[in-house]
Order: structure tokens, then C-alpha cells, then sequence
């Protein structure tokens, strides 16, 4: 999708359901010039590695920046906390 919303609500469902390849595609998709800078993208990475990866330190430090990004993301914040319990 070429919607940020359309983008976001993809991978998170394909997180949802189980299908952690599927997202990392839809990721490895998002667009060069925002991927890594986006607090979205940076979140969804963060959910991916630390849920379905089991990458905790990486999505811990990729949460951080999402954080650091839009502080006011609660999910980011969560999933933050989630990865410092880990």
C-alpha cells in the first residue's frame, strides 16, 4: 500500500495473525526514504524482532528511537517496557 495508515495496519495484522515472514516483507517494502525514521516503522520492526524474533537487545534499541521519535506513542512505550522485562 502507498498509505503510511494502509502500511501500518497491514503489518499489523499480519503480526497479529501469526505471519512474522509476511510482515518482514511488508517492512523490507516500506519506503527507503522514511524506513528507519519513521516511529511507525521503527515500532513494528521493534514489535517483529522482540514477539516473533526473539531479538530482545535489537528491539529494545530499535524501541528506544521509536520512542525517542514520538514520545506519545503508547504502543511504542509498551512494547519498550515489555522488551527491558525480557
Amino acid at each position: 500500500p502507498g498509505h503510511e495508515a494502509a502500511r501500518e495496519a497491514l503489518v499489523e495484522a499480519l503480526l497479529d495473525a501469526g505471519e512474522p515472514s509476511r510482515a518482514r516483507r511488508a517492512l523490507d517494502a516500506w519506503p527507503s526514504a522514511s524506513r528507519g525514521r519513521d516511529p511507525r516503522h521503527l515500532r513494528l520492526d521493534g514489535r517483529l524482532a522482540l514477539e516473533h524474533e526473539r531479538r530482545i537487545e535489537s528491539a529494545a534499541e530499535v524501541l528506544g528511537r521509536a520512542v525517542a521519535a514520538a514520545p506519545n506513542d503508547a504502543k511504542a512505550r509498551y512494547l519498550l517496557a515489555r522488551a527491558f522485562h525480557a
